[in-house]
């Protein structure tokens, strides 16, 4: 399972001007008693969400329409608590409808984890904006902003071990057009205009690493042509394996290995906490998004004021 992560914004409707602010206290007064009718009533195409607090900053982002999982959220009037809905849930059910949210604590980025029936970000993204309405907060929209990163052909001429690569190559270069002539055994300019661009995959046998054949190829390979190359690789031998990405951003993530809920829940804290890279490209985002507030926003951070009676 892949940890993304993301920064956030907040965009203005009526000049489309963005600014950022910490949104960590917001969220957590949205998990609040208080803030149990909202919950209530958050959906997206048909099913209910609930953001349900684990730990300090870590969440459960639930997507269901199945009652019988409702009413386990929902049968208390006081209050929704994570670990109650994991210890009523089965394993199979808890794989099935669950994300994984993490804000980390001194910097304003989250990591996101999702298995392939789980909510993913945009519908996260969805979700806040939901909240926004039912509070009336109608001048602003929130964004979600997904960090990427890649790295330098000297960069990865160090890394200790290479598997898979992915080349994509730009059908219009000189290298590009040598081989759709040669897969499509034609010269006729028509034949060959359809295809814009093909990628590839070079696998290695089983237990053998590539790591001298492609490092020899990135020492030799002529970038004109080439869009992009993705190495599955490991920066350090002790690491998971996981992709990089020369020539184009890919999104910045770390792998999750473990299975079981708790192992996960301190796993995605762990690896969003010492990611090298994410307090550089946070600092990046924050050069281009100015900071700001939003009055509305700094009033719903405190419990209390989510109260309907």
């Amino acid at each position: 399972m892949k940890l993304n992560y993301f920064t956030y914004c907040f965009e203005r409707f009526d000049d489309k001007q963005q600014f950022r602010c910490n949104i960590r206290e917001f969220i957590k007064a949205s998990t609040s008693p208080q803030a149990l009718p909202f919950a209530r009533v958050n959906k997206h195409s048909g099913e209910n969400l609930y953001l349900l607090p684990v730990l300090s900053g870590l969440y459960l982002f639930v997507q269901t329409k199945d009652r019988e999982i409702i009413k386990k959220i929902e049968r208390k009037d006081d209050e929704i608590k994570a670990h109650e809905i994991q210890s009523l849930l089965t394993k199979d059910e808890s794989l099935g409808f669950a994300s994984y949210i993490y804000f980390h604590p001194m910097i304003n980025v989250f990591g996101f984890a999702s298995r392939v029936l789980s909510p993913k970000c945009t519908v996260f993204q969805t979700f806040i904006n939901n909240l926004l309405l039912m509070l009336n907060i109608r001048d602003i929209n929130f964004l979600i902003h997904p960090l990427k990163t890649q790295i330098t052909k000297a960069e990865a001429m160090k890394f200790p071990f290479i598997g898979t690569t992915r080349v994509l190559v730009n059908g219009n270069s000189s290298f590009g057009q040598n081989v759709k002539e040669f897969l499509l055994g034609s010269t006729n300019q028509n034949d060959l205009e359809i295809i814009e661009s093909f990628e590839i995959i070079i696998k290695p046998s089983p237990r053998k690493p590539l790591t001298d054949t492609i490092k020899h190829q990135l020492a030799t390979l002529d970038d004109d042509g080439v869009k992009g190359i993705i190495l599955r690789a490991k920066q350090n031998l002790e690491d998971n394996i996981k992709d990089y990405y020369i020539h184009q951003a890919g999104a910045l993530y770390d792998e999750i290995t473990n299975t079981e809920e708790e192992k996960i829940f301190n796993e995605i804290k762990d690896k969003l906490e010492n990611n090298s890279e994410l307090a550089e490209k946070v600092s990046e985002y924050e050069h281009e998004v100015p900071e700001g507030s939003n009055e509305r926003i700094n009033h719903f951070s405190q419990p209390d004021n989510w109260r309907t009676d």
